[in-house]
């Protein structure tokens, strides 16, 4: 069958099982790499205010869940595959909880507590249902609904659209007698299925498969440094951080982007992969990004996974400017979205790259511009319904997702990272770096990524107070200058026997430290960080001392041991350990 005939997505002729979706196919193994992590739950919290009848709450939610196969849809296994099968429709019924219990000033903070608690359950893919609701009672008129769906059957899209048909349906109940204004689904999920299914045998597919067996060959996994090592066990639990860009600062770098002629999209990802750069010292960097995958017409109704995975590689070597930078990722992303029908999962299939089952094997780092339009607020028969912005920490297989989501006061970014490798300490020093790049491309998009300056002006003040406080506690007040001779003389006798290099390895990070820090002598106990040596500079250090011994060490670890004499006593142990 030719690419002509796939152009629209047919229904399909009879029911019965029906194999996965490629996107559906990667989550349901990861789901069974680790059946206990919430990290593919994915709530929707609705605040009602006003008065509320339960009856057509409960209706319209059945109405929707009948209208959309896929909500409905488990997961089993024939013949050791995984498939789809859609159950038939049952009666929805609300469980409900109410916090009128706690004083007022509790509630809302109730809502946020019972709201991570339903996203912690586990799914059974195989059994379903793969829906789950509760509501919350704060008071007599105001309600908040928590509806949780495994993201194997609803994406980010699907929002709008529950929304939407939740505010027609639930307008038109009528004491019992509702009738749906909405009309029937031109296709459902099983349908687009099949139909992929088809298309991945279509010529034009295996041209953009070609182009990105090219495009990723050689690639290696960012090598972002962690304070804690990586381990088999790995559990998958999140923290998270967020801070806010100011209009002005938004409204520069918009300009920036249409002067250069990039989207405002491509300009806050090229300074990411900036510092990405410069923490990894890698210039080869790829970084996951999220696109709808909603290619065809019928799709843009259906609930339902739809999200295709794209990896936006780009290299980026210090030498140019930021100017050059933003041309390179614009190329690469360009390229990208023409190729972006091939389903992650095949590519992953198709490449094989290397890599634990418990991370992402072509990329550690994702980044997504939440630009959909926001669910506006639904006013109604004496009822207000709005949604409540609310994301769990999981983190799945991935190092870092930085979200980025415009508001009227300005942009929100939030830095969602693994609480198994990274400190708060280190993520912040992170979003930093970030907040601080963007600022100084404005200043001067001219810049050479190596002399882009990433520390904030607080990092250098902070580091000067550090230095005088070393320089205090060494020159003591209550010396004398005979005393102080005497000391430096007796330091001197030292000097000559401490800061010799007593092993070959001492001699290795000792040239690390002076190529590091620009220095031309360094002794084994000389303190990195009265040297000045700081956190960004320590990184560097980490991944020359990774290539050097061809194994990753805690940066953490590196820290706790300042001087080259204690580092390579550490690092001797730690090899013959």
């Amino acid at each position: 069958m030719g690419t002509q005939d796939l152009k629209a997505i047919p229904r399909r002729a009879q029911p019965g099982p029906v194999p996965l979706s490629a996107a559906q196919a990667q989550l349901c193994t990861l789901q069974h790499l680790d059946r206990r992590n919430p990290a593919w739950n994915r709530p929707l919290v609705i605040r009602l205010t006003g008065r509320l009848d339960i009856r057509g709450l409960e209706w319209s939610l059945t109405e929707i869940v009948r209208r959309h196969e896929i909500l409905r849809t488990v997961f089993p296994e024939i013949g050791g595959e995984p498939v789809q099968i859609v159950r038939p429709v049952e009666p929805l019924h609300l469980a409900i909880k109410s916090l009128e219990y706690l004083p007022g000033s509790e509630r809302r903070k109730g809502i946020a507590q019972v709201a991570v608690e339903e996203t912690r359950p586990i799914f059974d893919l195989a059994r379903g249902p793969l829906v789950r609701t509760v509501l919350l009672r704060l008071y007599e008129e105001e309600h908040v609904l928590v509806l949780l769906m495994h993201h194997i059957v609803f994406d980010e899209w699907s929002e709008g659209i529950l929304l939407r048909e939740l505010t027609a349906l639930y307008e038109m109940f009528d004491g019992g007698k509702a009738t749906s204004p909405l009309p029937e689904l031109p296709i459902q999920y099983a349908d687009f299925s099949i139909w992929e299914h088809k298309r991945l045998t279509d010529a034009a597919l295996k041209t953009q498969l070609d182009y990105w067996r090219q495009r990723l060959h050689g690639l290696s996994p960012l090598r972002l440094p962690t304070d804690y090592p990586r381990t088999s066990t790995f559990t998958h639990q999140g923290a998270s951080q967020s801070f806010m860009l100011p209009l002005s600062l938004v409204g520069e770098l918009k300009d920036l982007s249409r002067q250069e002629q990039v989207t405002f999209f491509m300009t806050l990802l090229t300074a990411l992969q900036v510092v990405l750069s410069r923490y990894t010292g890698q210039e080869d960097i790829a970084v996951g990004v999220p696109i709808a995958g909603r290619t065809q017409l019928e799709t843009e109704s259906l609930i339902g996974y739809f999200i295709n995975l794209l990896v936006l590689r780009v290299a980026l070597p210090r030498n140019i400017n930021f100017r050059e930078a933003l041309s390179r990722v614009r190329d690469s992303a360009l390229d990208a979205y023409g190729n972006q029908e091939v389903p992650f999962q095949t590519l992953v299939k198709e490449l094989r790259p290397r890599g634990s089952a418990n991370f992402s094997p072509l990329f550690r780092v994702m980044f997504e511009l939440r630009n959909l339009p926001k669910a506006p607020i639904q006013q109604f028969k004496q009822l207000r319904m709005e949604i409540v912005p609310f994301s769990p920490d999981a983190i799945g297989a991935l190092d870092l997702v930085v979200e980025v989501l415009e508001k009227e006061n300005g942009l929100c970014c939030t830095c969602r990272y693994a609480a198994e490798l990274f400190r708060p300490g280190t993520i912040k020093s992170i979003t930093e770096n970030f907040r601080t790049v963007l600022q100084r491309i404005i200043d001067n998009p001219h810049q050479r990524l190596s002399d882009l300056p990433l520390d904030t002006e607080a990092d250098r003040q902070q580091r000067k107070l550090d230095w005088q406080d070393a320089k205090r506690e060494l020159f003591d007040a209550t010396c004398s200058s005979q005393c102080f001779e005497a000391r430096v003389e007796r330091i001197a006798e030292a000097a000559a026997e401490v800061t010799k290099v007593k092993t070959d390895l001492e001699e290795k990070i000792t040239q690390i430290w002076r190529d590091v820090l620009g220095l031309d002598e360094v002794g084994v106990s000389d303190n990195f960080f009265e040297l000045g040596g700081h956190s960004l500079l320590m990184v560097q250090i980490h991944n020359k001392i990774s290539d050097l011994l061809g194994k990753e060490y805690p940066v953490i670890d590196l820290c706790s041991y300042p001087t080259i004499g204690s580092l390579a006593d550490y690092l001797t142990r730690q090899h013959h350990g």
